[in-house]
């Protein structure tokens, strides 16, 4: 049972570059909270990824963040920008990194997205824990499948 358990767990792991969708709204680290509000409702995310001049992911800001920030006073509102409300740089992942990262990332950053960067910080897709706990439950599925399979092939029945 155990080397079944590795070997599925050697099949099944897939890279964040499989499991990833593509992302192209962004915010500038020095964009003001009202601009960021309207690209986040264009946008239809719950979350942005905020970029440098260089176009290099340094952080990403939440709905949650974002609607924190604008509970403030109106004086407040008016002097924060995307840099003062992201999180860092640690909230990202590369595109070939597998699942599990991605899962202890958003643990250890309390997150539900994560941006998939390549070497050089660069955008290239999100990856959402949504869709990493679909593929679980897809996995999960398939395996009780393939022990149900065993148990009629073990019965001398055909499947």
């Amino acid at each position: 049972m155990l080397t079944r358990n590795l070997r599925y767990n050697f099949l099944i792991m897939k890279t964040i570059k499989d499991v990833m969708q593509n992302f192209s709204s962004s915010c500038n680290s020095n964009d003001s909270l009202q601009k960021v509000a309207s690209l986040m409702t264009a946008s239809t995310e719950r979350f942005l990824p905020v970029v440098n001049s260089h176009k290099q992911v340094i952080g990403i800001i939440s709905d949650s963040d974002l609607q924190q920030a604008l509970k403030k006073d109106e004086a407040a509102k008016n002097n924060l920008f995307a840099a003062d409300l992201m999180k860092a740089e640690s909230t990202m992942i590369s595109a070939y990194d597998d699942e599990a990262a991605a899962f202890k990332i958003m643990r250890n950053n309390k997150s539900s997205y994560l941006p998939v960067v390549d070497h050089e910080n660069h955008l290239k897709g999100v990856v959402s824990f949504f869709t990493l706990a679909r593929r679980i439950i897809q996995l999960k599925n398939d395996l009780k499948k393939d022990d149900e399979k065993l148990r009629v092939r073990g019965l001398g029945l055909s499947v």
